[in-house]
């Protein structure tokens, strides 16, 4: 077994594939990198918050593209 720690407001995050092969209208993937970002960038809100955000960031990146895959995500902040 192995144990982690953790640093008090550390924010842990789960998410489906789908919410990085969101593409937008020129057909460029949202990508894990995009989502660590606006994870960071919106990192001080409650974890309601910045999920709401997420997907917001997520829909305006897509435009007015579908979402190809079924969208989730899980986060928690370490207090």
């Amino acid at each position: 077994m192995r144990e982690l720690t953790f640093e008090p407001n550390t924010v842990i995050m789960c998410y489906t594939d789908g919410m990085v092969e969101v593409e937008n209208e020129e057909n460029i993937r949202f990508q894990s990198e995009r989502l660590a970002k606006a994870v960071v960038e919106n990192s001080y809100l409650n974890m309601k918050a910045m999920n709401k955000a997420l997907f917001e960031t997520i829909d305006k990146y897509k435009g007015s593209k579908p979402y190809p895959d079924d969208t989730a995500v899980l986060s928690l902040r370490i207090i």
